[in-house]
């Protein structure tokens, strides 16, 4: 007798649920570990000493610390940029400055959202302003903020057009 059921509603005879949920599971679990790591290598979610590194292209002394991170630089389309933050002592300005590539005191840090950093010594009148040649993109703003009689801000602004 032939089989009236239709054969897209029906399951094929060696169709086993539990494997196929298996698999199922499986394969969501390897995608959210690869994108967890994708995520995590791109920087959009480091908030480091090395993502500042990577990013501006700049040697932070021993002392940077309370990074901060933001823009769109981790992808790699080419406009983009990336806006970071930290501290340092003042006894290393000198030195992290004589490794900037000066070229005038122009600035520009755009006002976009998500370029804005929450450093709250921001809100302060900057000590110094340069803009650089970048090691890394197409043009470096750096930003020198007083912070305390020890402690200096600094704000980078990278851009990729």
């Amino acid at each position: 007798m032939p089989d009236d059921r239709d054969p897209l509603l029906t399951a094929p005879r060696d169709f086993a649920p539990g494997r196929w949920f298996g698999r199922v599971v499986w394969s969501a679990a390897v995608l959210m570990i690869v994108a967890a790591v994708v995520v995590t290598y791109q920087g959009i979610l480091d908030q480091s000493t090395e993502r500042i590194v990577r990013e501006h292209g700049l040697s932070l002394p021993s002392s940077a610390s309370n990074p901060e991170c933001r823009g769109d630089a981790w992808h790699m389309i080419l406009d983009r940029g990336a806006s970071s933050t930290f501290e340092m002592a003042r006894t290393d300005l000198c030195s992290f400055v004589s490794t900037l590539r000066i070229r005038g005191s122009h600035l520009m840090i755009p006002a976009n959202g998500q370029y804005q950093v929450s450093a709250p010594w921001i809100a302060k009148r900057p000590i110094a302003s340069y803009e650089c040649d970048s090691p890394t993109g197409d043009w470096l703003n750096v930003q020198i903020f007083p912070i305390d009689c020890k402690k200096v801000g600094v704000r980078l602004y990278t851009d990729w057009n």
